[in-house]
């Protein structure tokens, strides 16, 4: 029998930690009321965003793709709040994203990057709490394991259904499930079995337990019926995640086991895990500069057991915490990260930050959004390399009552030994330049 890890014995947690308003961000509040009759509060808002993108040698390999990619890409969106009442509201986010040029005619149906991002109805009184139904962003904690991936113009929203609950001393609990995947008509299979769906499904509760201290613990559960025999998975992911801060300081940690099955075998709680911790120091200075150091651990698949022990980063926002690359997720890596920013003028920011990439088990996977750095099984070396990356941002002061900002950022991907020693030894690149409107 395996020994199991130190991080099993972190969960023995007072059931009392429950986390402060642990439920997913706000929706974009539309700002422009409009009166109609049957509706108390009807208001208006959108976003419109533009980004130029520039991808070298991305994929590390100078001999594969193009050496640069670049293109233009853009988000519209319009929503619309409704508030019918005290009991209930509904809110609609209509959303087109496509990239400049990349139908073949606006005469024809090739125009078809028109979606529903949001649509949702709030009983403001349901099951003792709120209860949120519909199709939803859902974001929890500082977005690591579940996120709404506002970075991608297309950003992510889940269908399904949201119940909170809070009482006047601050705790709450959440619970939801949403359906990720349903396969129409199903996944041809064995007249035993349909191989198509993916549901998500937890709890998360929090509180204060201390002055300037948030705690949160949480249970989540995914089902997976994989899209072929030998796919399916049942896994289930227990974590806490703690934040203490003060005008000065900062200090957060995340601890994470998951357990169940996967394609027959076995998940191992204990063994199968992911940590956080983070250190923040803000400097009481006109510029309000800040540095920041973390590290982030979380296990890969060992080859010598019949088990699985690879952490799944489930539904994460990964371009906020592994680089701007997104060559990496919380799976089967070791990170090392320092980040330093100030604010030249106040309605300025520059940040400047450096990765570290190992992976934990050398021969499996590693890689991110943008794909795999390092195939399974194709190296002994864990070393996987440097990501740098600066981003300045500016508000800009266009028009009343309508946020606008303007960011531009470049990030350099040095390769480590394992991607090197599979040849792929390019350094990859990524500029980009972006405009945002609000209101």
């Amino acid at each position: 029998m395996r020994s199991r890890s130190p991080l099993f014995l972190a969960f023995a947690l007072p059931g009392t930690l429950l986390a402060q308003d642990p439920g997913p961000a706000s929706p974009p509040k539309p700002s422009t009321e409009i009166s109609i009759p049957g509706v108390r509060k009807l208001t208006v808002g959108g976003q419109y965003r533009l980004r130029y993108e520039n991808q070298i040698d991305l994929d590390l390999d100078d001999d594969t793709r193009p050496d640069g990619n670049d293109f233009f890409t853009q988000r519209a969106r319009l929503a619309l709040g409704f508030d019918f009442g005290d009991e209930l509201g509904a809110f609609l986010q209509m959303q087109d994203v496509r990239d400049f040029g990349e139908e073949t005619s606006t005469l024809d149906d090739s125009a078809d990057g028109f979606d529903m991002h949001q649509a949702y109805v709030d009983l403001k009184k349901g099951l003792g709490g709120s209860t949120r139904i519909g199709r939803q962003e859902i974001s929890l904690g500082d977005q690591r394991l579940v996120g709404a991936v506002d970075w991608k113009n297309q950003g992510r929203s889940l269908d399904g259904f949201l119940q909170q609950w809070k009482n006047e001393s601050g705790q709450s609990l959440l619970a939801w499930a949403v359906q990720a995947r349903e396969t129409l008509p199903p996944v041809a299979a064995p007249a035993t079995a349909n191989y198509d769906d993916l549901w998500f499904m937890g709890v998360q509760g929090g509180g204060k337990p201390m002055d300037d201290t948030v705690a949160e613990v949480y249970l989540m559960f995914l089902q997976d019926d994989g899209t072929a025999p030998g796919t399916s998975a049942h896994r289930f992911t227990l974590g806490t995640r703690w934040l203490w801060s003060t005008p000065a300081w900062e200090a957060g940690a995340e601890l994470v086991t998951q357990f169940g099955e996967q394609a027959g075998a076995d998940i191992p709680i204990g063994d199968t895990y992911a940590a956080h911790a983070h250190l923040t120091k803000r400097f009481d200075c006109e510029c309000k500069a800040w540095i920041r150091g973390e590290v982030n651990a979380a296990s890969g698949n060992d080859p010598n057991t019949t088990d699985n022990e690879r952490f799944n980063n489930l539904f994460p926002t990964a371009h906020m915490h592994w680089g701007m690359l997104d060559l990496a997720l919380w799976e089967n890596m070791f990170n090392g990260m320092v980040q330093i920013g100030f604010k030249p003028c106040e309605k300025a920011e520059l940040t400047a930050s450096w990765n570290f990439f190992r992976s934990m088990e050398a021969r499996d996977s590693f890689g991110g959004p943008n794909g795999t750095v390092v195939p399974a099984g194709t190296t002994d070396s864990n070393t996987i390399g440097n990501e740098i990356d600066v981003i300045y941002t500016r508000q800009l002061d266009l028009a009343s009552g309508v946020k606008t900002a303007v960011q531009i950022g470049y990030g350099v991907f040095l390769p480590g030994a394992a991607p090197d020693s599979i040849g792929r030894d390019s350094t990859g690149h990524f500029v980009y330049a972006q405009f945002d409107l609000k209101f």
